[in-house]
C-alpha cells in the first residue's frame, strides 16, 4: 500500500519518516522489529528502509522476512 505523506502527515510522524522514498515492512500486522542485512549492507533497520532498491533486492528482503 502506498501512502502520500503530503496528504497524511500524521502517518509519517508516527513512523518517524523524514525521507522519501521510505518503505515500511510489516509481518503479522506489526512493523517488523528486526534489521535485515543483505550482501553485508544493512538495508532495513527495525522494519524501515530509506531509499530506493532494485526489484531483486526487494525480493531478497521479503525472502529474509519470510524465513522467520
Amino acid at each position: 500500500m502506498a501512502v502520500d505523506l503530503d496528504e497524511n502527515r500524521p502517518i509519517g510522524e508516527m513512523f518517524g519518516i523524514n525521507a522519501i522514498p521510505t518503505l515500511l515492512f510489516f509481518k503479522d500486522g506489526k512493523l517488523l522489529e528486526k534489521d535485515i542485512i543483505i550482501q553485508g549492507q544493512q538495508l532495513v533497520k527495525k522494519g524501515i528502509m530509506v531509499g530506493a532498491a532494485a526489484e531483486q533486492m526487494l525480493r531478497e528482503i521479503i525472502s529474509e522476512i519470510n524465513k522467520n
